[in-house]
């Protein structure tokens, strides 16, 4: 028992990322033989459009542009004739790629044993590591936002040239699924209030503009490809969680418009109806952070629990301490933390919290820095106080 210990001990002190891979691959090994590959209910819309793709060669409609990479995976496997397993093979490679590069973003952020237990963390949050296993957007979506904030991170100071890196990545993710539209606001933000010179200033400056136009025009884009993209129905219906509404015949007391642009419909209704607006927005934050359902078992929501709980009272020392540390990259990670949430109460919550998962990684590192600080300043007052005795 001890040597073993002791090998346990000589890997994560000399092979951390290799412990780390081995326990992700453990994990996924776990959720295929109780998961399988999913491929019912939302995945069936992403096999249809790959299948059209394949046999037509286009799609039915222009809002699926928006969920291209799931939809070329499915296509691949046609094209491959191979099973759909493949596709999740690829999504596992992915994130355990978007692992990695977590664990180096901990690492220079904070040190090995942050970016160790923060990576082992996130690794064995079987929650979010489940969805590797659907053949939903979501998996490559949060895999590429991972990765994405380690680019921030890297190039965001390396001048106009990090900056065009970071914004052709960004391009990437707007196509991957349209949450990634949320990502858009924390670029901008950061963009615009880093140290930088007058210059960079004014060249990020138009940068920004440009985005928020681009912005403007993919939301209307992606919000008139009909059905589930309908833009006001999640007002109108009262969707906390989407397609459970709580008033199905419709609140038709709010004052609304019907134009040619949903988004100047969207802000329309808010300025119209900011107590509706503001009510449903606080219902909807709360079921983004909570992730508890009643619908689970007691079990599963005291797992929740226990996980997060913990996790999101951690973080506020973490954030307070990479402000300090990093305060580049500080405006884009808390930007992202208070601007996606609220970005995505504009539509509605998931029913297993799946678009919770794209914050939930930056709220484990946080966590690991926050506890990291707070040990090391107790040891070291102990210390001191047995030094002075």
């Amino acid at each position: 028992m001890l040597r073993s210990l002791k090998k346990i001990h000589l890997l994560i002190t000399r092979r951390p990322l290799l412990l780390i891979l081995f326990v992700f691959l453990i994990v996924q090994l776990i959720l295929f033989r109780y998961v399988g590959v999913f491929t019912g209910l939302e995945a069936e819309k992403y096999v249809t459009q790959g299948n059209l793709l394949y046999e037509t060669g286009s799609l039915s409609d222009t809002k699926y542009v928006f969920y291209l990479p799931i939809i070329l995976l499915v296509y691949c496997c046609r094209l491959l004739h191979a099973p759909y397993a493949l596709a999740a093979i690829i999504q596992i490679a992915l994130s355990g790629l978007s692992l990695f590069y977590f664990y180096k973003l901990a690492s220079r952020l904070g040190n090995r044993n942050v970016a160790f237990y923060s990576s082992l963390l996130l690794a064995v949050f079987f929650p979010l590591q489940a969805w590797n296993l659907f053949l939903y957007s979501d998996s490559i979506f949060i895999s590429l936002t991972v990765i994405y904030t380690y680019f921030v991170y890297s190039q965001g100071d390396k001048g106009m040239r990090g900056t065009v890196r970071i914004l052709l990545f960004l391009l990437l993710l707007l196509f991957t699924r349209p949450h990634g539209l949320l990502f858009i606001p924390p670029t901008i933000f950061y963009l615009l209030f880093r140290r930088q010179s007058k210059a960079s200033l004014a060249s990020g400056l138009a940068l920004c503009l440009l985005l928020l136009g681009s912005m403007y025009f993919l939301l209307n884009m992606a919000f008139t490809g009909g059905g589930d993209m309908d833009a006001m129905k999640p007002f109108i219906e009262e969707h906390i969680i989407c397609f459970v509404p709580l008033k199905p015949q419709g609140n038709y007391t709010l004052d609304i418009i019907k134009t040619a642009s949903p988004v100047k419909d969207i802000f329309y209704y808010v300025f119209h109806n900011p107590s509706h607006f503001l009510r449903l927005m606080a219902l909807k934050l709360l079921s983004f952070f909570n992730m508890t359902r009643s619908y689970y078992s007691s079990s599963h929501n005291i797992y929740l629990v226990v996980f997060l709980l913990p996790v999101y009272l951690l973080s506020i020392p973490g954030i307070l301490f990479l402000v300090r540390a990093a305060r580049n990259f500080a405006l884009f990670l808390v930007a992202l933390l208070v601007l996606y949430p609220l970005g995505a109460t504009f539509q509605c919550d998931d029913w297993h919290s799946r678009f919770t998962m794209v914050v939930i990684p930056y709220f484990i590192l946080l966590a690991c820095l926050g506890a990291y600080q707070i040990f090391t300043n107790r040891f070291l007052r102990r210390r001191k106080n047995f030094s002075t005795v």
